[in-house]
Order: C-alpha cells, then sequence, then structure tokens
C-alpha cells in the first residue's frame, strides 16, 4: 500500500488552523507541509515550524544585510512558513502526540502572519497551552486520521535542498523555489524503525566497569556511580566508537608514533 502521508498530513494541520486560535490568522494557502527523513527510532526531533522572513526587518533580508531567505512560491502561493514532519518517528506516535505536535508547530507561526517566528519560547508555559489546545481540539472531535503501519508504503513530498538563510554573496545559492523543487519520495515503514538505534559510542569505567552506550562522543565525563562530579580518576574510557570519534582518532595517532 503507497499512502501520500504528506497529503494526509496538509489536510490535518489546514483542520487545526481552522481552530481557535489559530483560525484568526493563520492562512493554509501559505502554508507548505513537507516530509524529512529522519533517523530510525523514538527520539530526536518529530516535527518543525520553518520560516521565511527576519523578525527584525520583516523581510527576506537581514537586518546587516550579509543573509536573505530564497522566495517560495508553490501552487501560486507565496509561501511564509513551512512545517516538516519527521519520517518515520512522526508516524508511529500516539493521535494525541501528533496532534500535540501539529498544535506545537502552529504556535511557532507568528499572530502577524509575516512569515517570522511568534514571540512564545519553549518551556513550561508552551507545553501547557500545547496540551490545553490540543485536548480542547480533540474534545470538540478533530483528530488526526491514521496515516499509516508498519509494512505500508508511504510517499513524502521534499524540498532538496531544504531552504534556508543564504550568505548574499553566494552567487551558487538557490534563491527561489517553485513547484518544480517539490519531488516525490517514497519510504517503507520498517517496524524496527520504532527501536532505538543501537549505540555508536560505548564507554567503561576504569574503577567500576560500569558501561554507558552513548550516540555522541563524550569528552570530559566521569562515572556517575564513582563520582559526584568530574574526577580524572574515574573519566570513561572508550571501549568501541566511530572510527571517526575524536577519541578513536587520538588512539590512532599514538599507534602511529609507536611504528
Amino acid at each position: 500500500m503507497r499512502v501520500p502521508v504528506t497529503d494526509l498530513l496538509s489536510s490535518a494541520v489546514r483542520e487545526f488552523a481552522a481552530e481557535p486560535p489559530f483560525r484568526d490568522y493563520v492562512d493554509p494557502d501559505r502554508l507548505l507541509v513537507v516530509g524529512v527523513r529522519g533517523r530510525r527510532g523514538p527520539h530526536g526531533k518529530r516535527a518543525a515550524c520553518h520560516f521565511t522572513r527576519f523578525r527584525e526587518t520583516g523581510e527576506r533580508i537581514s537586518a546587516d544585510g550579509r543573509w536573505e531567505f530564497p522566495r517560495l512560491t508553490f501552487g501560486g502561493h507565496d509561501i511564509r512558513y513551512v512545517i516538516s514532519f519527521v519520517l518515520p518517528r512522526f508516524l508511529f506516535l500516539e493521535p494525541r502526540e501528533q496532534a500535540e505536535d501539529i498544535v506545537h508547530e502552529l504556535l511557532h507561526v507568528d499572530p502577524s502572519f509575516g512569515g517570522w517566528s511568534s514571540p512564545l519560547r519553549h518551556g513550561a508555559r508552551y507545553d501547557s497551552r500545547v496540551r490545553a489546545l490540543a485536548r480542547a481540539a480533540l474534545d470538540r472531535g478533530l483528530a488526526v486520521p491514521p496515516l499509516a503501519a508498519p509494512g505500508d508504503t508511504v510517499l513524502y513530498r521534499r524540498l532538496r535542498p531544504f531552504p534556508h538563510p543564504l550568505r548574499r554573496r553566494d552567487r551558487a545559492a538557490q534563491w527561489t523555489y517553485d513547484d518544480d523543487d517539490l519531488e516525490t519520495a517514497a519510504l517503507h515503514l520498517d517496524p524496527k524503525d520504532r527501536e532505538p538505534p543501537p549505540p555508536r559510542y560505548l564507554y567503561r569505567c576504569p574503577s567500576c566497569e560500569t558501561l554507558y552506550p552513548r550516540q555522541r562522543p563524550l569528552r570530559m565525563a566521569s562515572c556517575g556511580d564513582c563520582a559526584s562530579g568530574y574526577d580524572a580518576r574515574f573519566k570513561l574510557k572508550l571501549v568501541r566508537g566511530s572510527r571517526g570519534s575524536d577519541e578513536s582518532k587520538g588512539e590512532r595517532r599514538e599507534q602511529g608514533r609507536g611504528r
């Protein structure tokens, strides 16, 4: 089964944008929904709201004149905001979590709908408002429909390269995006994508030999069981890691000096 998942997500965003308080200022025709490929596992970013204007100037050009947002035009509309959903992670969420994520990103849209971020900032109050708005929408019968199931193949629209602010002196930069820059990609939903990826790095305490699996390399870290703060006597030793890690490079340098 091939599911047009970004079409379904775009419809869901439109429905939530028609709810208070978003219906007073969000123009869904100028809000683009795309998908981005993410890493496997339940942890990490699940969605994001991207802007097309600088708050300081209200324009695509920054206040210092060094940076500029590309112009986005899709379906004949001047796009002010792009909401991206990280796949497949977002698809494996519970409906309540999906609703909260959509509300979370819509709250980043400024009430002026000018293309810059709202003055709201992440924190306990932000999260509380997200939960309240999502719960109110769910109580009124609004919900994200089932998007896909493990084993399905989903089709999603993506932008490559993704539009970010560019240095104005960059002659090779892509300054305009339109319908031709939207491409369709396919993604098979493997049930294993629900599981966290295996750790890339493994560290051991030299004293109690406790193992610490990590996705990113550690630098100045000591065993939490043997020391309350950093203590060089209990500095974690790399047992297994990526060949590109700083620790592995250091070991190879030392081996090179001995030859």
